[in-house]
C-alpha cells in the first residue's frame, strides 16, 4: 500500500462525496403533497461542493412519499420531465385522458408541458424513487404519460457478453437488466433507465465510462458492495452513487 494515513483518510473522504443516501436530506414539499427527499442533485462530477452534488445530465433522483389518501395539486412541468418508480403503497396517476394504476414496480414518465396528477388511494404510504432531468432549449416533449411494469418487461439480451457472463444476464458478468425508458420514448438528456438484478454471491464486472457519460446507480432492495475506484462501500435500499 502507498501513500501515507493522511493521505488515504483524505481519499476515503472524498470517495463518501459521490454517495448519497436520502435519510442524509431534509425533507421538501413537490407538487403540493408529495414529499421528497433528495439523495443526488446537481453539482460537479469531478469535484462535488457537497456530498450527491454530483449530476449533470439529471436535475435530481430523490425518495418520495405521498400520504394515505392524499394528492398531489394538479401540476404541469416546465422544463423537466419526471420518472417515478413506485417501491410501495398503491395509488392512481392521471395525464390528459390517461390513467394507471401504481404500484409496486410500476415505473411512469411525464413528460414536459403535460398535467398530471397522483393520488394515494391506500391506507399506506405511496413510495417511490424520482428522477428529474432538464428538457434543453428546443427540444420538442412527448405528448403522453408512458407506463412500464418492471414484472413485465423482459430481460435484455446481451449485445457481446462476455465468456465469464452468467447465463440469464445481460453483460458485465451478472446484470440481469431489464429497460424502462430511453430516448426513444422521449427522454431529453438521459440515455436511458433501467433496472439492474445482481442475484446473490454474484458480481458484476469492474468498468469505467467514457469522459462525460454519467451514470447512477440507486439500491432498491437488498444490499450491496460498490466498488467505486479504489474503496468499497455498502450501498443499503436508498442510498445511489
Amino acid at each position: 500500500m502507498f501513500g501515507n494515513q493522511a493521505d488515504r483518510d483524505s481519499q476515503d473522504r472524498r470517495i463518501d462525496m459521490f454517495i448519497g443516501d436520502w435519510r442524509d436530506s431534509m425533507p421538501r414539499h413537490a407538487f403540493g403533497s408529495l414529499v421528497l427527499r433528495d439523495i443526488l442533485t446537481r453539482g460537479d462530477n469531478f469535484a462535488p461542493p457537497q456530498p450527491g452534488a454530483i449530476l449533470q445530465a439529471a436535475n435530481y433522483l430523490a425518495y418520495g412519499r405521498l400520504q394515505p389518501r392524499d394528492s398531489t395539486t394538479p401540476s404541469r412541468l416546465d422544463g423537466e420531465q419526471i420518472v417515478y418508480y413506485i417501491v410501495g403503497g398503491s395509488g392512481e396517476i392521471t395525464a390528459g385522458s390517461k390513467t394507471a394504476a401504481l404500484h409496486k414496480d410500476v415505473a411512469v414518465f411525464v413528460p414536459a408541458n403535460l398535467e398530471f396528477v397522483m393520488k394515494n388511494t391506500g391506507n399506506e404510504d405511496l413510495t417511490m424513487y424520482v428522477v428529474s432531468e432538464p428538457t434543453p432549449h428546443g427540444f420538442v416533449p412527448g405528448t403522453a404519460m408512458l407506463v412500464t411494469d418492471e414484472s413485465q418487461v423482459p430481460v435484455r439480451t446481451p449485445m457481446a457478453a462476455s465468456p465469464y457472463t452468467i447465463q440469464g444476464a445481460s453483460g458485465h458478468w451478472a446484470h440481469i437488466v431489464r429497460d424502462l425508458f430511453s430516448k426513444t420514448d422521449g427522454l431529453a438528456t438521459i440515455g436511458d433507465i433501467i433496472t439492474v438484478t445482481i442475484d446473490p454471491l454474484t458480481m458484476g464486472e469492474p468498468h469505467p465510462h467514457n469522459p462525460g457519460q454519467e451514470e447512477i446507480w440507486a439500491a432498491i432492495d437488498g444490499n450491496s458492495l460498490a466498488f467505486i475506484g479504489s474503496e468499497l462501500r455498502v450501498q443499503r435500499p436508498g442510498m445511489a452513487t
